[in-house]
Parts: C-alpha cells; sequence; structure tokens
C-alpha cells in the first residue's frame, strides 16, 4: 500500500461519515416533511457543507500526485479539514427528528453562532493547507479570507435579522461553489 493510500483511507472515510450525516438528516427531514419548518439560509448550509465534502474528496486525491514525501505534519494538516466537515455536517440538524414538529428556523437561530464558530476553521485551515501542500501563493487566497471575515462577523454578530443569515448563506454559497467550479488546479 502506497502511502498516499493508507492516509486516503482515513480521510475517506471521515469524509464518508459526514456525508452520511447529511444525507441520513436530509432523508429525516422528508421524511417528516408535514412537521418540519423548513428556513432557507440553514438549506443552503446543508447544500453547502455537502459541496464541500464533495470537493475535499476531490481535492485529496491531488495530494497523491503532490506531496511525494508523506509526514506526520502534512497528514494532521489534511485531516483537520474533513474533521471540521463532519462537525458541521453533525450540527446541521437536531439531534431528534422523529418526534413532534421540527422549527429549522429556532434550530438555526439558536446554533447559528457556535455553527458559523466552528465553520471558521474551514477557511483559517485551507489557507495554509493550500499554502504548504499545494504550493498556492497566499495572495491565491482570497476567498477563504473573505470566507473566515462572513463567518466569524457572523459567529460575532448576535443578530436575529433575517436579511443577514440570508446574505450570509448567498455570498458564502456564490463564493464557495464558484471557487469549486471556477478554481480547477491542473496538476
Amino acid at each position: 500500500m502506497e502511502p498516499f493510500e493508507y492516509v486516503a483511507v482515513l480521510v475517506s472515510l471521515i469524509l464518508g461519515i459526514g456525508i452520511t450525516q447529511l444525507l441520513t438528516g436530509l432523508a429525516n427531514l422528508i421524511h417528516r416533511y408535514d412537521h418540519v419548518t423548513f428556513y432557507a439560509p440553514h438549506v443552503i448550509w446543508i447544500i453547502l457543507v455537502f459541496g464541500f465534502h464533495l470537493q475535499e474528496w476531490w481535492i485529496n486525491y491531488e495530494y497523491s500526485q503532490v506531496i511525494k514525501e508523506w509526514r506526520l505534519s502534512s497528514f494532521f494538516l489534511m485531516i483537520t479539514y474533513p474533521i471540521v466537515l463532519f462537525i458541521m455536517a453533525r450540527m446541521l440538524f437536531p439531534s431528534s427528528i422523529t418526534k413532534g414538529k421540527v422549527d429549522l428556523k429556532k434550530f438555526y437561530f439558536k446554533n447559528h453562532r457556535k455553527f458559523f464558530l466552528v465553520g471558521l476553521f474551514l477557511p483559517l485551515i485551507s489557507i495554509p493547507q493550500n499554502v504548504l501542500l499545494s504550493g498556492l501563493g497566499i495572495e491565491e487566497q482570497f476567498v477563504q479570507m473573505f470566507v473566515a471575515l462572513i463567518l466569524l462577523l457572523g459567529a460575532l454578530a448576535n443578530s436575529k435579522n433575517q436579511l443577514i443569515h440570508y446574505f450570509i448563506a448567498i455570498i458564502t454559497f456564490v463564493l464557495g461553489m464558484g471557487y469549486m467550479f471556477i478554481y480547477d488546479p491542473v496538476i
């Protein structure tokens, strides 16, 4: 077994359980559709975190070509992003959605600050990962820096203003998906 294959097994496992959390949570919401009040920013975050899982799985394969000598520090840098994604996936759904009414708007406003603080780790991990593992320059990290700023402001602002939360979700979605489809490095 090659070193990358060894590392990729654990990364894929963590990403897989994150995707399982997202799909199971979404299936549970659909199953109880009549008892669920959906909230658009929350749904956007579900889609975005799912997209980030797929993007991370895809990008990790590129490391098989880039990293020639694996070290524990490279492994730690590579594994932290999927761990944060898993935590975010788990935070997107109430612990129990099998009984009673589920109001995702109330759930969102109760948990958004914690979610944004955890999400803040994504760009903070992505920047050094891109620089140290992918060889990108710090000047190419504008999107990550902007997303970090948005998530930080979202975490610090204890606002119940829905426009702010729609803005945070939509701008992060546009930046995240745009980055996924526009930035496609060739190795």
